[in-house]
């Protein structure tokens, strides 16, 4: 099971990415979709353990969410989380979703961290680099580019 832990003051973007995660991952998310608190899982951390292992119905994953989760090493040591980052269930994709990035859950060794991932991923262009596209439109001043990104580029 993938473990992304998402962050950012940006609450737009982090709900965007989400929902770009979803997608991906769910073909049937009213059946599958899971959503906790930090303080839920402080309270009962065997929840979040039975909601990563329980099997997905009529899809091939699960998606769990987790929002405002800050623990601490101490409660990562607890026996249901130390399962769930130590041994993730395949067929879930647990997601943590913070407005600051959790230092404990980075340390975690099967947690990805989709900020750092997102960005690798982004390419900056610069004057006079080549680029492989497919022409959208021309115009008097300009030519778009479909550069197989989310927007177009002019």
């Amino acid at each position: 099971m993938p473990i992304y832990q998402i962050y950012g003051k940006d609450a737009f973007l982090r709900e965007n990415a989400l929902r770009l995660i979803k997608d991906k991952a769910l073909s049937e998310p009213d059946l599958n979709l899971t959503n906790f608190y930090g303080q839920d899982i402080k309270a009962d951390p065997e929840s979040l353990l039975s909601a990563t292992e329980s099997y997905p119905f009529m899809s091939d994953m699960r998606y769990v969410v987790v929002r405002d989760f800050y623990p601490t090493a101490q409660d990562l040591k607890h026996k249901a989380l130390k399962k769930v980052f130590q041994d993730p269930s395949e067929t879930t994709v647990l997601c943590i979703v913070n407005e600051q990035k959790c230092d404990n859950l980075k340390k975690m060794e099967n947690t990805i961290d989709f900020n750092s991932m997102l960005e690798e991923s982004l390419k900056t262009l610069h004057t006079g680099e080549t680029v492989t596209g497919t022409v959208v439109t021309i115009g008097k001043n300009e030519i778009k580019l479909d550069l197989g990104t989310k927007v177009t580029g002019v």
